[in-house]
């Protein structure tokens, strides 16, 4: 007998399920609606960043022609409107449901992955002279606390600099990658433990990434690195 092989695509589709039924203020249909938008949205989420944006500054209106869908905000209501079919959400949960869609669909590189970072936040980390051509190399996945609920998706180190500040990693979002110089090897294995990653942080922990975290989440997140490094 044949073995079947499930793809990364089957695994994400998988989560979306498993995690809209955990969304217990979603009807059934809104479920199904929801899922499509995501599954519309599975090889290039951008769009998804962008209703983000206009949720965080207050923007009313937002929409994409191609996959008819807009984001509206009218009377503290926020509203996705979706191939026509109109559904009213709270901030709190427009949130999660936007935070929760990035974070599911969001491609986690490999182990080895060389990426550039946006230089306006390796400015804060690597002198300005040294910018120019700092690489970071993924050298961990996944990072978080159980008391806090958010997480980093990479940890690297800067190439070729290597370890600095007391050998310290540098953390990150995916959102702050501006270009990927080198992908690292990826197999089954690989594409399953990133399956049960965010099954575990997202579905189970009910975690965010550190991209949509609050200022006490990050303050929180920031006094529990600077204890462990003491």
């Amino acid at each position: 007998m044949s073995e079947i092989k499930i793809n990364n695509q089957e695994l994400t589709e998988r989560l979306l399920i498993q995690w809209l039924g955990k969304l217990k203020y979603l009807s059934d249909i809104r479920r199904q609606k929801i899922y499509n938008m995501a599954c519309d949205y599975y090889s290039n989420s951008s769009f998804l960043f962008k209703i983000n944006k206009a949720i965080v500054n207050n923007e009313q209106l937002y929409e994409d022609e191609i996959n008819n869908i807009i984001y509206k905000s009218e009377n503290n209501e926020h509203i996705l409107i979706y191939k026509n079919h109109r559904m009213e959400f709270t901030y709190l949960q427009i949130k999660e449901i936007i935070a929760g869609m990035i974070d599911l669909l969001e491609k986690i590189y490999p182990l080895g992955t060389v990426v550039e970072l946006k230089k306006q936040y390796l400015e804060n980390i690597v002198s300005k002279d040294k910018i120019e051509n700092a690489r970071v190399v993924i050298v961990n996945r996944f990072i978080f606390h159980n008391e806090i609920k958010t997480y980093f998706q990479y940890a690297g180190v800067v190439y070729p600099l290597g370890m600095f500040e007391k050998e310290k990693v540098i953390q990150f979002t995916s959102s702050l990658i501006e270009k990927v110089i080198y992908e690292g090897y990826s197999d089954e294995q690989e594409e399953t433990y990133v399956y049960l990653m965010k099954k575990e942080l997202i579905l189970e922990k009910k975690m965010h990434s550190f991209g949509f975290s609050t200022k006490e989440e990050r303050e929180n997140y920031e006094i529990k690195i600077v204890m462990e490094n003491k």
